[in-house]
């Protein structure tokens, strides 16, 4: 077993009494178990190769935090080992867990009994305390009567706190073994509650659960002695937090009986007879475990054992690599991004990887750039720098929408290939979203299911990982592919819900947080989030702070309050170390400005200077920055208001695009795009306007966007025939963030500004030689605003219903677009860092137009109750501060308790960690004459599924159409998944399924997935979906050119 083999020297010798405690079983299909105290090696031999081979550098560190590093290695494998020790009661032994020939289920407690271990009356309660509950209470006891002692002797009662707390601190991480924190009030009243299911009862039990403990020490080389001083310095929660982790991974992968094979149970007849011995072969043939006839383990075996089942499991280890020399920082960008040389980096890219090579402690960074400046490849090059220099085992790259990260996936993979690579182990490879599934370039890296060979028997192990030059550098790993695995991988592209789920209230919590805890985290479009997600990006930043991650946030309209308090929760963990005073947690200021009496000036100036781009990083505890020369690249748009009306935007295009051109029209609402796409193409014709949003079907989706990238795109250009001569896009906010595309003029909602101006880093995007003489120079139009009252403006509902009125006022009135028919001139990106500070200042309130004044104030008040509203709705479930539990000395027990995340469903946590109503997703198929289709321009032929071909209902579809199927999926919108009606929505929904899914229950794409049939009347795709009185009766639409259409029917 490498290092640990010299662990397992010597002899122990185990009571008949230890050695019977059974802890797995197969539930009586192959009449197979295992002994308590095999499993407990096994794990324990598994964390030894975890920390040996997969734990980074940076993570063990963390580890060793509070105790030298090889203590740290034992105490992890002695955690490990102990963990089920809670199995070694009345309560788990007596659990059913076998179903003999008879039938009737039963128990293995005859083989304890046996023993002569009691079942007093009222032990065998199956109600009784869970086995991690009980195995923190019975080593939490231990470690109390190991640091006391005699508690009749003079002890004062803070010794007797300290030694409570130490021994929690140390308990609580078998406590949540299971993925759940136990609660601090239960574990007081247990001795109370049911004293014989926990066996403390019980002198016999107590002597057998002590001896298992010690067992424990032996396998783990760990002193008692150091035992007891690692709990009289108590293990600090990030520590703890992560032990946590590791140990999940232990437990799961040291219970894989493929791996880790049970032992054959011959027969349910079990006695001692005088002098015959309890393991011999005839009655439990568990003669591999001992030497020849003794008692004695044979660790020996137990190591061979251990090395066949980790190299069975096939993990591949942490990625690593040593610091980069400053040749290899200067040909960073030419060497992992494929930019021809001479290649200069723009002056954001060049100064971060300057300011990264510097930092002895790199800490948080966040890099403000305009859009278009190379802030991704930045982000990459720095993560890989710290990620060297600090030991971590890789990178996790998180952005906000599925689109944003399906777009990034492609650009990570093409990073690592250009990562250097030792030819040995490959890195591992994840991306985290709901539709990961879906993605054909994370569905194409090959898996390593063919990368280690296996060469394994009782006497030889030859267990070592092979390589063959033939496979990739970049795979999927087998075991990473588990649920709640993912994120474990070396590298992830995920959406920014997988990093604040290490901020959620929800089980094996520590599993996510120990993914987290090994790699940079990227955090792109950190400003795109609303106050209830800041309340999780907040606290997950303190989290990753107090494991010293580096953390990496990318913005180009970040408001320097937002930043400050970012900065602020980050140090906080950083420093919670030095356990300062505990102080009350820093709350965002939120309060309505007072308006100036006098009417503002136009020509607005910032009220502090702004420097933009800016790079800002902590260098320790201190927060620096350092502002960044431009790129040389600026552009003057011109912003005016437009009327909002159909008829006067057909007009703008109509003139705008008389000689030729692409248009933008970016709206708010899905609804409003529809309308205007709709009106535009009676004009322009269906094959100049295209739509793209959110409500179309997966696939559908994703062919919109690559169409768009192909046309306008910056290889797409009027000369080689792939830009069009004529072309105009109505899009949502899709438009915004995940496509490199290019616009010649743009019309976009109003919108608070930060996304006004990200909007208008699409127009005149990418640089051109020619564009149509009215179009040479850049003009943005804002539609939304329906009136100019002299109060103020009004603005449609559909705008106002995505975005606080208050930050739409702000918004004009930064821009100086304060009447109908405003215009003005920005020079981007120079005015970028002006106008959005400004507008997330206090000082907006100046630049109000007075007769907007209370118009403005309803609206800051109205907006101060919503931030109040999301603020308290995010602490339902929010985890506990990092910092906090620090400085009181906490421990894992009442860290958290599961609630509304406590789901089965993998969209619960998503959920959660944005304020967002649960709506239903369906499949939209089509049903002719009782056969069921995919819709009539959904096919394969690559691999031979014909358009529109049928969904077998009467056999389980192959794989190919049950795909299409699944990519046919959208959500339905929230008026008819309003919290009154979705219940019954689903109800209806699985009624006209009932028919129909019942094979596709045997299908790993379609298995669990609710289908809408549409039906085609007069050339439409339609289906009705009644709800009852209250819900009312719907219509739903599909057509392939304007997506999902909902409709009440009055």
């Amino acid at each position: 077993m490498g290092q640990n083999a010299c662990t397992w020297e010597g002899s122990l010798a185990l009571s008949r009494e230890a050695c019977s405690l059974w802890g797995k079983s197969d539930y009586g299909l192959q009449r197979a178990w295992l002994p308590l105290f095999v499993h407990m090696a096994d794990s324990s031999a598994v964390a030894f190769r975890l920390w040996d081979e997969w734990l980074p550098r940076s993570t063990k560190r963390v580890l060793s935090s509070f105790i030298e590093e090889g203590a740290a290695r034992s105490f992890f494998s002695f955690i490990a080992a102990v963990h089920d020790v809670g199995k070694a009661t009345p309560a788990f032994q007596s659990q059913p867990c076998w179903v003999p020939c008879g039938g009737s289920v039963s128990s293995l407690m005859w083989l304890p009994e046996g023993a002569g271990l009691p079942f007093p009356a009222g032990s065998c309660d199956s109600r009784g305390p869970n086995h991690a509950f009980s195995g923190q209470v019975i080593l939490e006891q231990y470690l109390n009567d190991k640091m006391v002692g005699d508690t009749s002797a003079e002890v004062s009662s803070a010794q007797l706190a300290d030694a409570r707390k130490g021994a929690r601190s140390i308990a609580s991480i078998v406590g949540c073994h299971h993925g759940r924190s136990q609660s601090s009030a239960d574990i007081l009243n247990a001795r109370e509650i049911r004293p014989s299911s926990l066996g403390i009862s019980s002198e016999q039990w107590h002597r057998v659960q002590e001896e298992l403990i010690e067992y424990s020490l032996k396998l783990a080389g760990l002193p008692e002695s150091d035992l007891i001083q690692i709990a009289q310095l108590r293990v600090p929660p990030q520590a703890a937090s992560i032990l946590s982790g590791a140990l999940i991974m232990c437990d799961w992968m040291a219970s894989n009986t493929e791996a880790f094979p049970l032992a054959t149970l011959p027969s349910h007849e079990y006695a001692y007879a005088d002098g015959q011995d309890a393991f011999d072969d005839g009655v439990i043939n568990l003669s591999s475990f001992f030497l020849g006839a003794t008692s004695a383990l044979d660790f020996d075996y137990l190591a061979k054992r251990a090395e066949r089942g980790w190299t069975l499991i096939g993990v591949i280890p942490s990625w690593s690599g040593d610091p980069l020399g400053p040749g290899d920082i200067a040909n960073l960008y030419v060497d992992r991004f494929e930019f021809s040389k001479p290649f200069s980096p723009r002056p954001v890219q060049k100064t971060a990887v300057e300011v990264a090579s510097t930092l002895e402690e790199p800490g948080l960074m966040i890099i403000e750039a305009p859009m278009g400046e190379g802030k991704t490849e930045a982000a990459l090059a720095v993560a890989e720098i710290v990620a060297r220099k600090v030991g971590l085992g890789g990178v996790c790259v998180a952005l906000p929408t599925m689109a944003t990260t399906d777009a990034m996936f492609a650009r990570v993979h093409r990073w690592l290939e250009h990562l250097p690579h030792d030819g040995i182990n490959p890195q591992s490879i994840c991306l985290a979203h709901g539709k990961a599934k879906l993605n054909e370039e994370y569905q194409g890296i090959s898996k390593n299911a063919a990368v280690y060979r296996i060469d394994i028997d009782r006497d030889a192990v030859d267990g070592a990982s092979v390589f063959r030059e033939s496979d990739p550098g970049v795979v999927i790993s087998d075991w990473m592919c588990g649920k709640k695995r993912g994120m474990l991988s070396n590298f992830v592209v995920c959406t920014v819900d997988q990093v604040l789920m290490g901020a959620l209230q929800m089980k094996h919590l520590a599993l996510r947080q120990l993914a987290l805890a090994n790699k940079a985290v990227i955090i792109d479009e950190c400003h795109a989030y609303d106050m209830y997600m800041r309340q999780y990006l907040d606290v997950v930043l303190e989290w990753l702070g107090s494991w010293h991650v580096p953390v990496i946030l990318l913005s180009a309209t970040l408001p320097a309050k937002q930043k400050e308090e970012m900065a602020g929760h980050y140090l906080a963990g950083w420093t919670a170390k030095r356990r300062m005073a505990t102080r009350p947690r820093r709350r965002v200021a939120l309060r309505v400005p007072l308006l100036n009496s006098e009417e503002p000036k136009r020509d607005v100036t910032a009220p502090t200077p702004c420097q933009y781009p800016l790079l800002t990083y902590t260098r320790g505890e201190r927060i620096e920055e350092c502002a960044v020369g431009g790129s040389g690249k600026s552009s003057e748009v011109t912003l005016s208001v437009m009327p909002d009306d159909e008829s006067r935007l057909v007009e703008l295009l109509e003139t705008m695009l008389a000689d030729g051109g692409c248009a933008g029209v970016i709206c708010d609402t899905v609804t409003r795009a529809q309308k205007t796409a709709a009106a535009l193409a009676r004009v322009f014709g269906e094959d100049v306007v295209t739509l793209t949003h959110a409500r179309f079907i997966d696939i559908d989706r994703m062919e919109n966007e690559n169409c768009l990238r192909s046309m306008l795109g910056p290889d797409a250009t009027i000369e080689n025939g792939q830009r069009p001569y004529r072309y105009v896009v109505v899009g949502t906010q899709v438009l915004e963030q995940s496509l490199d595309i290019d616009f010649d003029v743009l019309v976009t909602d109003v919108a608070p500004v930060d996304l006004i101006l990200q909007r208008i880093g699409r127009c005149h995007r990418h640089q051109r030689t020619t564009r149509p003489s009215r179009l040479a120079s850049s003009h943005c139009y804002i539609r939304g605003i329906t009136s100019w009252r002299d109060g103020g403006p009004a603005f449609s509902s559909g705008v106002s219903n995505v975005y606080t009125k208050a930050s739409l006022i702000e918004a004009l009135s930064v821009c100086g677009l304060t009447k109908a028919g405003a215009s003005v001139k920005l020079v981007l990106p120079d005015d970028i860092a002006r106008l959005v500070q400004y507008a997330y200042s206090d000082a907006v309130a100046g630049v109000i137009p007075n007769t907007w004044g209370a118009l403005y104030q309803k609206a800051c008040q109205t907006r101060l109750e919503e931030n109040q509203r999301k603020e308290q709705r995010a602490h339902c479930c929010l985890l506990k501060s990092a910092k906090v539990m620090v400085q009181d000395g906490q421990s894992l027990t009442d860290w958290y308790f599961l609630s509304a995340t406590d789901k089965t469903d993998a969209d619960s946590g998503p959920r959660a960690v944005r304020d967002t109503q649960e709506t239903v997703e369906v499949m939209l198929l089509q049903r002719i004459d009782g056969h069921i289709y995919l819709l009539p321009w959904i096919g394969d032929s690559r691999h031979g599924v014909e358009f529109g071909a049928e969904v077998p209902v009467d056999q389980v579809p192959d794989s190919a159409v049950a795909k299409l199927a699944i990519q046919s999926s959208a959500r339905l919108p929230l008026s008819i998944c309003s919290m009154d009606r979705i219940g019954q929505l689903i109800e209806v929904l699985e009624a006209m399924d009932s028919p129909y899914v019942g094979s596709w229950q045997e299908s790993p794409w379609l298995q669990g997935q609710l289908a809408l049939f549409l039906e085609d009347e007069d050339g439409k795709l339609t289906a009705q979906l009644n709800l009852g009185e209250e819900g009312g009766l719907w219509t739903v639409s599909y057509a392939r050119a304007t997506g999902l259409t909902v409709r009440l029917s009055k």
